[in-house]
């Protein structure tokens, strides 16, 4: 499924006009970065967990798809500015990757523990993704 949901990422970015850089130059602590007017993603090669980087990408294609007032100066804002504007951008990314899960799952048998662990997604983010995933099925 991995590499499904990597290729339907990278069309979604490239049908919005979002270029995607894959790099191995950068320390393995260092994020994926974004340029919002550059409309370009820098995804990290040596992130040191790799299990994370569908996630981060969907993360970042959110910055630009579902974009907020003030993300442009994300590192200016204040702390609650900038937490929101992550927490949405986390929000944006499982919402662009649960129907890669959910379209494969009876409504019985999906599982957010499991969702959360095929994307390494933050622990943090765990009632978000109860959240859509009852949304997705409408419970």
């Amino acid at each position: 499924m991995e590499s499904l949901v990597l290729n339907s990422l990278l069309k979604t970015a490239a049908a919005l006009g979002i270029k995607v850089i894959w790099t191995k130059e950068l320390a393995a602590e260092t994020p994926a970065i974004i340029a919002i007017k550059q409309r370009c993603i820098i995804m990290n090669l040596n992130w040191h967990r790799r299990n994370e980087l569908i996630f981060q990408l969907a993360h970042e294609i959110a910055h630009l798809l579902f974009k907020n007032i003030g993300d442009e100066v994300l590192y200016e804002c204040s702390y609650a500015q900038r937490a929101l504007i992550e927490a949405n951008a986390n929000s944006g990314a499982i919402k662009l990757l649960l129907p890669f899960y959910c379209e494969q799952k009876e409504r019985e048998d999906a599982n957010a523990g499991e969702f959360i662990s095929i994307f390494a997604i933050p622990a943090h983010l765990n009632e978000e993704v109860f959240s859509q995933m009852k949304a997705y099925y409408h419970l």
